[in-house]
């Protein structure tokens, strides 16, 4: 919960991040554009590391900070933004980047949406990376009509084991700095305060609350051995 920490300022994650070097740095929400610093803290960031963020786009004031980052993914929630406008919001990015990637859950009571946005997306000549909403206990008729948009990097059988390396690869900061493996494990370290270099690799039990991410470098395999997901 975001009551549960202070937010770090933004110059003692600057020098936390000066601590390393070429790391590949994911900002995600919430809404990354409502953090106030969020301009200056990435401009020095991309000093030394490569920067990625997740955003809706909605909040976008400086459209020029756009060609900092090395990727974009404009997530769309039907729930915060008419599709008209965000298509919008997509032609306007495209005037500062081509790093960009529309994200969509593939939530039943968002089906109506898929044809749409792979539309817009189409005829904008931008990727759609389709996820499977990890906390929805699809329906077999559902997931027949879900498993046919969900991007190849998702679709994986929730028996399946997972081999990450989250904690050695990658890792999850919060606002404060506390560190997570990755989203689904306990907290483990400080960013900014401690040397996270060291985490131990370890094999991931948290497979049946885990969608798979970007970053995880993992490998997944069914329990007959079958592969579904080869590692990065």
């Amino acid at each position: 919960m975001a009551s549960d920490f202070q937010e770090a300022p933004w110059a003692a994650w600057a020098t936390a991040f000066d601590r390393y070097d070429n790391l590949l740095i994911d900002i995600t929400g919430g809404e990354p554009f409502m953090y106030r610093n969020l301009a200056a803290l990435v401009r020095l960031a991309t000093v030394r590391h490569r920067v990625a963020i997740t955003t809706n786009l909605s909040m976008v004031s400086d459209w020029g900070l756009l060609s900092c980052f090395c990727h974009i993914t404009a997530s769309f929630h039907p729930s915060m933004i008419k599709l008209t406008e965000f298509a919008n919001l997509l032609a306007q990015a495209q005037k500062f980047t081509h790093q960009l990637t529309v994200n969509f859950v593939a939530n039943p009571k968002q089906f109506h949406y898929l044809g749409p946005i792979n539309r817009i997306c189409g005829d904008l000549a931008i990727p759609l990376h389709v996820e499977r909403d990890i906390q929805h206990q699809y329906t077999q008729n559902e997931w027949a009509l879900a498993e046919t948009w969900v991007s190849p990097d998702r679709v994986h059988n929730l028996a399946s084991e997972v081999l990450c390396s989250a904690g050695l690869t990658f890792a999850h900061a919060l606002p404060d700095g506390t560190m997570m493996p990755c989203m689904v494990r306990p907290t483990k370290g400080n960013f900014i305060t401690d040397d996270v270099a060291g985490y131990d690799p370890y094999r991931c039990g948290s497979v049946s609350t885990c969608g798979g991410c970007d970053y995880d470098a993992s490998e997944i395999r069914s329990l007959d051995g079958v592969l579904l997901k080869a590692g990065k």
